[in-house]
């Protein structure tokens, strides 16, 4: 049994007192055949590619994929069904709408307990970004689970989904990517993850604009990622009303105010985030085609990158006595 045996070599190493000391590579995964196919890539695999390149050739090439519906997944996709009609009804109609797509139904009775204490969350969340964005301004268009597919080179393409692309009547543009979960504050080694092809997210949907025949770059006002619901429960704290902020990179200030934007965005320049996906999107390719899927976990940058992989137990590890 494939279960109990992960369980039993994960109890053998603790009761021994191992732990994992680094990775040796010993798989390196690597051909001096090239694979030359052509090949699409989306955030996720470019994250995964840039986290762990042996995770990649797990999933995108042996197609042994670990995703597993639950319902933290689950809740993300209703409370994006809600904010889909964030430009055309308020929050209950909104909601009774949501409630009618076939994902409500997979939630029992204990979850959808759940879903009803985080109610007044999603409201205050929406009614504020309502105010902020559909009521301070005018908006043209709202262009919501914008699909995106595009060719940067021969047999290199890549494709995404920007949840909510906002056009206002003067042409200027936001991207908003909705988050169910914790956003992480974005960090003082921003630029050294980006450089490695992490946190890419926002810097996609920005290079899905660039090659957009309908859209000008120059007029992104940001990127951000928004908060559905919030850790806090006091809705009159200030920590609370911190947490419901735009949180991302801020290209022109005019048209958003500054109250809703979270102070901890970076301002890098538009063309230097541009630069750095297209490289690394580049840099991927490059080693996909040279089939290089060495076990490279960049721990170093991403403590987690490890701690939650699927695949942990058939990587190669090499591992030291505490």
């Amino acid at each position: 049994n494939e279960t109990n045996f992960d369980l039993n070599y994960e109890s053998i190493l603790k009761d021994n007192n191992y732990f994992i000391d680094e990775y040796d590579s010993s798989f390196n995964m690597t051909s001096n055949e090239k694979m030359n196919k052509s090949t699409t890539l989306s955030y996720s695999s470019i994250d995964q590619f840039s986290h762990c390149p042996f995770k990649y050739y797990i999933e995108h090439v042996l197609h042994l994929s670990s995703f597993e519906e639950n319902f933290n997944t689950n809740l993300g996709t209703f409370a994006h069904h809600i904010f889909e009609y964030i430009d055309q009804l308020d929050f209950e109609e909104a909601y009774q709408k949501a409630c009618s797509f076939d994902i409500y139904q997979k939630f029992n009775a204990e979850e959808l307990i759940i879903i009803d204490s985080l109610y007044s969350k999603m409201k205050y969340a929406y009614e504020k970004l309502k105010n902020n964005i559909y009521v301070n301004n005018v908006v043209s268009k709202s262009y919501h689970e914008y699909q995106n597919f595009y060719k940067i080179d021969d047999g290199l393409f890549i494709k995404g989904t920007i949840d909510n692309l906002v056009q206002f009547d003067n042409g200027k543009l936001l991207i908003l990517d909705y988050k169910t979960k914790k956003i992480d504050k974005l960090s003082v080694s921003e630029k050294e993850k980006l450089s490695q092809g992490m946190n890419l997210q926002l810097p996609m949907y920005a290079t899905f604009i660039s090659l957009n025949e309908n859209f000008n770059q120059d007029d992104l006002l940001g990127l951000y990622f928004y908060p559905l619901i919030s850790d806090e429960f006091d809705q009159n704290s200030k920590e609370y009303s911190k947490d419901f902020r735009l949180k991302g990179y801020t290209f022109d200030k005019t048209q958003i105010d500054n109250d809703f934007i979270s102070k901890t965005n970076n301002n890098y320049p538009l063309d230097e985030l541009l630069d750095i996906t297209i490289n690394h999107i580049k840099l991927i390719k490059q080693e996909i085609d040279n089939v290089s899927f060495k076990v490279n976990p960049k721990i170093t940058l991403d403590p987690n990158t490890c701690k939650y992989c699927s695949y942990s137990n058939i990587c190669f590890k090499k591992y030291a006595k505490k």
